[in-house]
């Protein structure tokens, strides 16, 4: 039989865990936010189109 046991994640990540540097966080959140630029461009534009196929399809019915 086994006992549930309580777990604190400070006692886990004990020697683990380094804070990030405010510059590291800056630069990194810069990144992504351009790398999520394109990809959130492409998806307006599918989505633009695929409103313009409906479109037609709804004037065509």
């Amino acid at each position: 039989m086994s006992k549930r046991q309580k777990i604190s994640f400070q006692t886990i990540n004990c020697g683990k865990v380094s804070p990030i540097d405010g510059n590291q966080f800056t630069a990194s959140s810069h990144r992504i936010k351009n790398a999520m630029a394109v990809v959130v461009r492409d998806y307006k534009k599918l989505e633009a189109t695929s409103r313009i196929d409906a479109r037609k399809l709804v004037l065509n019915a």
